[in-house]
């Protein structure tokens, strides 16, 4: 296990002012070397991030911890056999744009759907604030990205994952959530502070990301990896299954990400070649060995009829 004391972690704060030349320096190795950082002062205030963990603990523990403590029973049967190729992740989606669902999901009271759909408005405006720091360090045009996770529709496929990692009575057994790339374009997340477990993979050895109270953790996804000709790389992640403590739940605004991805020849980004066949082939066959045939046809046929794909002018 690699030390995560470089693990890059970059104030925001910094950016508006004299230090800002070193911050973008922090960005560039973080998304050259890591495709993974934190963000401190990123504009999200203190009290809402507060208020979406308080109530989404309890909404774990009020309406999905019974489910899931039948499903673990049944799953650790047998010495724990099926739990091989099984994730040890509570989840709900919420889907924002393009059409918001957050009002058809069951068993969400209004306060909690009141206070997710503020944090993901607030999710999303730093996704764009950083998705325009990317632009500036990649040399691109100031909403450059943005507009090609826009696409043709004009709004991007941005929703949040909702994931809560109860114990684990054998984590010899289950891997907590296996290891994978991410297929969206940009991933914040905001994780549990005081209970480790989400690792990135670099350099052949697996790093722990530190938690950092009240950040958030930005991974740079598949898609992004293409749109910028693999000038800026995906890193393999996993979540490590333990059995001493309970993390809270992580909330991930899955966004910028679009079905229709149209990469235009910018200057900036050819010396690097498309990178969309080697991830998608990547991807595929990680799906097939892990999950198996059924569910591998499954899932390339959702990844088919969303037809992403490269155009170049």
């Amino acid at each position: 296990m690699a030390p995560a004391s470089s693990f890059p972690i970059i104030d925001m704060g910094l950016l508006a002012g004299e230090e800002r030349p070193a911050a973008m320096d922090l960005l560039h190795d973080a998304c050259e070397n890591w495709g993974f950082f934190q963000v401190l002062d990123h504009g999200i205030s203190t009290e809402l991030m507060d208020e979406v963990e308080k109530m989404t603990k309890g909404h774990y523990k009020r309406v999905r911890e019974q489910r899931f403590l039948e499903f673990a029973s049944k799953t650790l049967q047998d010495g724990g056999r099926a739990a091989e190729n099984l994730d040890w992740e509570s989840t709900f989606f919420v889907r924002h744009l393009p059409e918001p669902n957050i009002a058809e999901i069951p068993d969400l009271d209004d306060d909690y759907r009141r206070v997710m759909k503020q944090f993901a408005s607030e999710l999303e405006r730093l996704a764009e604030r950083l998705l325009d720091l990317l632009c500036e360090n990649l040399g691109l045009d100031k909403g450059y990205l943005t507009r090609a996770f826009r696409g043709s529709n004009g709004a991007p496929t941005f929703g949040t994952k909702v994931s809560s990692y109860p114990p684990c009575p054998r984590p010899d057994l289950v891997k907590g959530l296996r290891a994978h790339t991410d297929a969206g374009g940009i991933i914040l997340l905001f994780q549990d502070d005081r209970v480790g477990g989400l690792q990135l993979l670099r350099g052949g050895e697996w790093v722990d990301v530190p938690p950092t109270r009240h950040s958030i953790v930005v991974n740079l996804g598949d898609q992004l990896e293409v749109i910028t000709n693999g000038r800026r790389g995906v890193p393999e992640v996993r979540v490590r299954g333990l059995h001493e403590a309970v993390r809270a739940p992580q909330v991930r605004g899955q966004g910028a990400q679009v079905r229709g991805l149209q990469v235009h020849g910018q200057p900036q980004l050819q010396p690097h070649r498309h990178r969309l066949e080697p991830t998608t082939t990547y991807y595929a066959l990680a799906l097939l060995s892990e999950r198996g045939l059924g569910q591998w046809l499954r899932t390339m046929a959702h990844r088919m009829l969303q037809s992403l794909y490269v155009r170049t002018y």
